[in-house]
């Protein structure tokens, strides 16, 4: 806004009162007399709400606190000096004792003979703009008094720091300053005092609850009244955590690769940039530089080139990543070596590159040349393992078999279904499969179990480990199991084998996919097979001398103690399921055989322990309980589930001497909804209000879905029937906000019974009576709660 020139007719406020009087900005004209002082002439309707018309015609000395009517006295100096308009924010009494903040323009008036006769102030209140910062702004702001106190503090100083306004209000030395900062905090409020402005500065405090916290600190200096300076303080601990944490993830990451037992190179352009130590020693280099810059496909055998051409492309295309290839690396003295190498591209020195893993595998490729030619008995039964499948009802017989059945056993399908299980296993074995099958049955969980069973064609018999899994049917009964049964015949004949020669054992170990581990009677691994590393992510060396059991889950550590002491006291192989650590933190499910080798005077020498990898079927076995206990359109437990999770709670609320509550509820009309909307409306209402009626409870009720609309709330602690009142309230007040569901805008209710527990009590009982309760709302109109006491 420019100053106002009235050259050609002088200026004359009621000719432009009604253009004021419009603004919703509050104008307030001065007069200039004498060019010395000034006298309010005009005060607008918006103006008018905060300040007296008592002001017309009065000096602002007269209207405004001394120290005030100064400093206003001054700046419209400054605009009759320079007749230019000027910006201004401050605070200052308008009438009364309300402090209102304002922001807005000076604007002189100059007539013909360049004489400034009025300023136009025009001021907008900001005081509501400033409290919304003040209020909601995640930055910790506070007023500094002159003594270098706390003045006053906003709502995000007392979440950041813990303390309130009253703890630190005129405190000179805070309570969240440390000590060490004392000397350093003086220095700045004097530095303040003289004018200088801090702007991000790195600083600590401390939290009522002692916890450190750093923060980048600010400090703008005022010298207004009693306020020296305003502060704000920026939380960055969680910033300079993982600051740290990343440059701690890059300093094991060049550690990792320095050091990795496998030889890492980098390509760039085709050429080596970067090689660890082991690249260097895998090639019979002296040092890298010797290697550095050289092309990569010069290093390749010669009629492999092509392939490996093609590999690195297929990376640098994103199609390859995390692929395995065997290639030849071709060493500086000339020797040739078989290598498997996985590529990834990475950026390294701000340029696209490959990042390649390369492990010397000759020795694997000579142990399986060996094992070709030497175990040809062997080689036909891996070729020939194929896992069955069956399903066995409660009564013991088979009515599915697969069709691997007549290929591993020579029995066509159709001659299995209907024999009993333990008819078609070896007599000496019928007894512990009987056993375990119907403890199952009777438990209701999975079984495992080991048997031999004849392959007819040639009339052998073969071993077999099978894993039993329960199938329940809708009405929460168990129907039949499904029994995987996997050839462990080649196993069974390497456990053997192991005692006549342990490094023939070693050479198929080492060339099966299973986890392989022989262990001595205290539990620590004399041997690993190499799959521990392709599956597990460890280097054998690493593990192995280390003890077992520190590789376990910790929850399923104790179990598996027992069972290893057991099998040295029995001398009797087991098997178990429990969880290994991944290299990366995570955790695999393995399902182990332990095998004890034993010496010829009958103690145990070591244990040999065969696992596999087991956790996409544990991941399907819980998807699959999920399922059975989960409503599919609510994504709320269903019935069988809150059976489950009430029957607990009732426990635990009788041992604590507490109550539970019931809340049962249903949509009011819902039926007429869905005839005249259709069911889709009505399924989607079903979800919404679910959702709806979830966001009035605690973390630990819950919420289920028996059927059609109807739902049941479960309190698991109630210690006054208010507790369960207080929720049907909250949830009927959450329903009245009306639905808008594809176009469609209504209202509905909610009618809810209410039971408290009392001693003797079941979950049966609880529901009759809160269903009574409901019964009872339905009939005095809906839209309302009862409870049954």
């Amino acid at each position: 806004m420019g100053s106002y020139n009235f050259s050609n007719s002088p200026f004359k406020i009621k000719e432009w009162s009604s253009l004021f009087d419009s603004l919703s900005d509050m104008v307030v004209i001065c007069q200039v007399k004498d060019d010395k002082s000034f006298t309010y002439e005009y005060i607008n309707p918006p103006a008018q709400r905060i300040v007296s018309m008592e002001w017309i015609g009065k000096g602002i000395e007269e209207v405004h606190p001394p120290h005030y009517a100064e400093s206003l006295s001054r700046k419209f100096h400054e605009i009759l000096d320079t007749k230019q308009p000027a910006r201004y924010s401050d605070d200052k009494q308008w009438g009364g004792s309300e402090e209102i903040l304002t922001s807005g323009h000076f604007s002189p008036i100059v007539d013909e003979t360049g004489r400034c006769t009025h300023i136009v102030v025009i001021a907008k209140d900001s005081k509501e703009e400033l409290e919304l910062i003040w209020n909601h702004t995640t930055d910790a702001i506070y007023l500094l008094a002159q003594d270098g106190s706390n003045m006053k503090i906003n709502p995000a100083f007392e979440r950041m720091f813990g303390w309130s306004e009253e703890e630190v209000k005129g405190v000179l030395l805070p309570p969240y300053l440390p000590l060490e900062f004392r000397t350093e905090y003086y220095d700045m409020i004097e530095r303040l005092k003289a004018g200088e402005s801090f702007v991000n500065i790195p600083q600590k405090r401390v939290h009522k609850n002692g916890k450190v916290i750093d923060l980048l600190v600010s400090y703008r200096p005022v010298n207004n009244g009693n306020i020296l300076a305003v502060g704000s303080c920026i939380d960055v601990t969680e910033l300079n955590r993982i600051h740290h944490a990343l440059n701690q993830s890059k300093e094991r990451y060049k550690k990792l690769v320095q050091f990795s037992p496998d030889a890492i190179f980098v390509i760039s352009n085709g050429n080596l940039v970067f090689i660890n130590p082991v690249g260097s020693k895998l090639l019979k280099a002296d040092e890298s530089n010797q290697l550095l810059g050289r092309s990569i496909f010069e290093l390749i055998s010669t009629s492999l080139q092509g392939q490996f051409i093609e590999f690195i492309r297929n990376i640098l295309q994103g199609q390859d990543a995390g692929e395995t290839v065997a290639t030849q690396l071709v060493c500086l003295d000339e020797s040739v070596i078989d290598v498997e190498v996985v590529g990834v591209e990475i950026i390294y020195n701000e340029e696209h590159s490959v990042q390649l893993v390369i492990r010397d595998i000759s020795d694997r490729i000579l142990a399986k040349r060996a094992l070709e030619e030497s175990e040809s008995k062997y080689r036909l039964i891996t070729e020939n393992m194929t896992d069955l499948v069956a399903v066995i009802h409660t009564n013991g017989r088979v009515f599915y078999a697969s069709p691997s059945h007549e290929i591993v056993l020579g029995v066509h399908q159709e001659h299995l279904v209907g024999k009993l299980i333990r008819n078609l296993v070896h007599v000496e074995d019928q007894e512990e499969v009987i056993e375990a099958f119907y403890s199952a049955v009777t438990y209701k969980e999975p079984f495992n179990v080991i048997f031999r069973m004849l392959q007819v064609n040639k009339n052998i018999w073969l071993d077999f480990e099978a894993y039993g899994t329960p199938i329940f049917g809708e009405d929460g009964e168990l129907e039949s199991f499904v029994l995987l049964s996997r050839n462990i015949t080649d196993r069974k004949q390497t456990e053997a084998a192991l005692k006549e020669s342990e490094e023939k054992y070693r050479l198929i170990a080492e060339n099966m996919s299973d986890l392989i581990a022989i262990l001595d009677i205290q539990g620590f691994i004399r041997y690993a097979s190499p799959s521990y590393h392709s599956i597990l992510g460890f280097p054998t060396d690493h593990i192995e001398g280390d003890l077992a059991f520190n590789m376990v889950h910790p929850d399923d550590t104790p179990t598996l103690q027992k069972t290893f002491f057991e099998i040295i006291l029995d001398k009797a192989p087991r098997g178990a399921e429990f969880r290994y650590k991944h290299v990366n933190g995570e955790w695999i499910y393995v399902e182990a055989r332990f095998t004890p080798v034993l010496l010829e005077h009958d103690e145990v020498e070591y244990i040999v322990v065969v696992a596999r990898d087991i956790t996409d079927r544990k991941n399907n076995e819980k998807l699959l309980m999920d399922m059975a206990f989960t409503d599919t359109l609510t994504g709320l437990p269903n019935r069988r589930k809150l059976m489950d999770h009430a029957k607990h709670a009732l426990i635990t609320a009788n041992r604590q001497q507490n109550s539970i509550g019931l809340l049962f509820l249903d949509i009011d009309k819902f039926k007429e909804i869905n005839d005249k909307m259709g069911h889709d409306i009505g399924d989607e209402l079903l979800i919404r209000f679910a959702e709806r009626v979830k966001g009035n409870l605690k973390d630990d009720d819950i919420m289920c879905r028996i059927g059609g609309d109807e739902f049941v709330i479960l309190l698991p602690t109630v210690y006054a029937l208010q507790d369960a009142t207080n929720v049907a309230e909250k949830v009927i007040q959450s329903l009245q906000i009306p639905w808008q569901i594809n176009g469609h805008v209504f209202r509905t209710t909610s009618s809810i019974g209410i039971a408290i527990s009392n001693a003797g009590d079941t979950i049966d009982m609880l529901l009759k009576r809160a269903d009574k309760a409901l019964y009872r709302v339905k009939e005095n109109g809906r839209n309302h709660f009862k409870v049954d006491l």
